[in-house]
């Protein structure tokens, strides 16, 4: 069974870490593809074997590729992350600021008992309406 795996690294340690997830196809021979494939013989008396041999190759070559897939995935994030500029300190505040006043302006309205004022109720009455507006003007 296969399961998909999640972890943080600090954005610097991202190279270093996807080299690491290389070291086991680096270190362990049964994952040698070339030495696998040169030791192959497919001979009359041993067809069975050779049957068993060539499903070992290609598991492995499955699991390489999808590791380097992953490995991939990765640092195509790495570098779309490393080349996205960093907002500036002025644009960090702004944006700060901006989130604030929604916020309080949210709080304000919610604290108005106005007549008609829509709330979670009124806006799907109205979404309603416009929708059954809108179908009757077609002629649907």
């Amino acid at each position: 069974m296969e399961v998909k795996m999640q972890y943080l690294a600090d954005l610097d340690d991202v190279p270093e870490q996807c080299e690491n997830l290389l070291y086991e196809f680096r270190t362990d021979s049964s994952y040698d593809i070339q030495l696998q494939i040169q030791a192959l013989e497919i001979k009359q008396d041993q067809v069975a074997g050779s049957i068993e041999n060539i499903e070992r190759i290609r598991k492995n070559l499955y699991r390489i590729d999808r590791r380097l897939g992953d490995i991939s995935n990765i640092l195509e994030g790495y570098v779309r992350v490393k080349s996205t500029p960093e907002p500036s300190p002025v644009e960090r505040g702004q944006q700060e600021a901006f989130s604030e006043n929604i916020e309080s302006y949210v709080r304000s309205l919610s604290e108005l008992s106005i007549p008609g004022a829509e709330t979670p109720e009124t806006s799907e009455t109205l979404k309603e309406e416009v929708h059954n507006d809108d179908t009757a003007s077609r002629g649907l």
